[in-house]
C-alpha cells in the first residue's frame, strides 16, 4: 500500500487532507472486513454490507497511483531523470520493505512454532523467501497468498514501482509508459487462455488499472481541476451503467476492477476536491484522525494475525455470544498495538533510513 510517505515528501501529501483521511478510512474498512470474516469462522451470521468492504484495498490502489504520480511530477521538476530514478527506488524500498520483512519473518516464526507438524498450516522456507522478494507463487495458474496474507497487495505495489523505475530509465513520459505496460500485461493475460502461468495470472490482474486511474486523477488534480470534477461524475456513472447493462461477459476480477475501481476513483476525486475546504482540516490537524491516516500502513500489516489470535481467544473463553464486543475489542487492540509499534518505529528506526534528509 502506498501509505507510508518519506518525510521528504510528507508536506506535499499531508497538505492534501482528503488523501490523508482516505488512508485511515480505507484501512478501517479493511479492518472491519477482516473482523467480519474472522468472526464468521466461529459464529454463523451475515451482514451483506460488510462483505463488500474489501473495496478499501481498491481505494488504497487508486490512492497509491495518485501519490506516486503526484510525487513524480514534483520530483522530476527538481532533479535530473537519472538522479530521481535512484532516489525513487531507494525511498520506495525504505518506505515499504523493512516493516514488511520484519512482520513477515515474525509471522513465519510464530506460525511454524505453533504448527510444527501441521502440513496445511506450516509455511515452507521457499514460501518465506519468495514472499520477502515479492515473487508470486502457486500452482495450476492460481496465485497463493504470501506468508503475510495482506502482502498480496504489496506484491502489486512493488510491480507498480518496478514499472515506474524502468520507465524512468528511458523516458520522462512515465504515465504513458506505465499505462501502456499495464495494458500490455492485461492483454497478455487475455492471450493466456489456459491460465497455466501464475506469473501471467499475477501481472494481468485487471486490478492494476486502479494504479493508472490514480495516476490519471493526479494529472487532472495538478493541471485541470474542472476536468477532475467531470471525471468524478463519469466514474460514478460508469459502474451504475455497467450494472444496468450487465456484467455477464466479465470475470469476477474484472468486475471488481470495473466496479470497485471506478467507485474508488470517484471517492478519491471527491476527497481531493474537498481538500481545499476549511472543514477538511480536521484530517491533518486533529490528532486522532492524523494518527488513523499516518499509521494505516502499520495497521494494515499487523491486523490480520492479531484478529486470528483474538478470534481464537474469544472462542476459547466462549465469548462470541457478544459479537459487538469482539468488534470493539478487535478495533481497540489493533489500534493500540499499531500506536505502540508506530511510536517505537518513528523514534528508533525510521530516522536511520532518512538521516540524509
Amino acid at each position: 500500500m502506498d501509505l507510508y510517505i518519506n518525510p521528504l515528501y510528507s508536506w506535499a501529501i499531508e497538505m492534501i487532507s482528503g488523501i490523508h483521511l482516505l488512508r485511515g478510512f480505507a484501512a478501517f474498512l479493511v479492518l472491519i472486513y477482516h473482523i467480519y470474516y474472522v468472526s464468521k469462522i466461529y459464529i454463523e451470521y451475515n451482514i451483506e454490507l460488510f462483505e463488500i468492504l474489501y473495496f478499501g484495498v481498491d481505494i488504497f490502489f487508486v490512492v497509491s497511483g495518485f501519490v506516486m504520480f503526484f510525487i513524480l511530477r514534483r520530483g522530476l521538476e527538481k532533479v535530473s531523470l537519472s538522479e530521481y530514478r535512484i532516489k525513487f527506488i531507494r525511498d520506495r524500498f525504505f518506505r515499504i520493505v523493512p516493516l514488511y520483512w520484519f512482520f513477515t519473518i515474525a509471522f513465519f516464526l510464530a506460525n511454524n512454532q505453533l504448527y510444527p507438524s501441521d502440513n496445511e498450516k506450516h509455511v515452507s522456507l521457499l514460501a518465506l523467501v519468495k514472499s520477502l522478494l515479492f515473487i508470486p507463487y502457486g500452482s495450476d495458474g492460481i496465485v497463493s497468498p504470501p506468508v503475510l496474507g495482506v502482502g498480496w497487495t504489496l506484491n502489486y505495489e512493488i510491480l507498480f514501482y518496478l514499472v515506474i523505475f524502468i520507465s524512468l530509465s528511458v523516458t520522462k513520459h512515465v504515465f504513458t509508459a506505465v499505462t501502456l505496460t499495464f495494458v500490455g500485461f492485461i492483454l497478455l493475460g487475455l492471450s493466456d487462455s489456459n491460465h497455466n502461468s501464475i506469473y501471467i495470472t499475477y501481472v494481468s490482474n485487471p486490478i492494476i488499472i486502479e494504479f493508472i486511474l490514480g495516476a490519471f486523477i493526479a494529472n487532472l488534480y495538478v493541471t485541470n481541476r474542472y476536468w477532475l470534477k467531470i471525471a468524478a461524475v463519469v466514474l460514478i456513472l460508469a459502474p451504475i451503467t455497467l450494472l444496468f447493462v450487465g456484467l455477464e461477459g466479465f470475470s469476477i476480477v474484472s468486475q471488481r476492477a470495473l466496479i470497485a475501481g471506478s467507485i474508488s476513483g470517484c471517492i478519491v476525486s471527491i476527497a481531493l476536491l474537498a481538500s481545499s475546504k476549511s472543514y477538511m482540516n480536521f484530517a491533518t490537524k486533529n490528532k486522532f484522525f492524523y494518527f488513523l491516516g499516518s499509521s494505516s500502513y502499520i495497521m494494515y500489516l499487523i491486523h490480520h494475525p492479531m484478529l486470528s489470535f483474538l478470534g481464537k481467544a474469544f472462542s476459547y473463553f466462549k465469548m462470541f455470544n457478544n459479537l459487538m464486543l469482539f468488534y470493539a475489542v478487535s478495533c481497540i487492540v489493533v489500534y493500540l498495538v499499531t500506536y505502540i509499534v508506530e511510536f517505537f518505529y518513528d523514534r528508533n528506526i525510521k530516522p536511520y533510513f532518512y538521516k540524509e534528509t
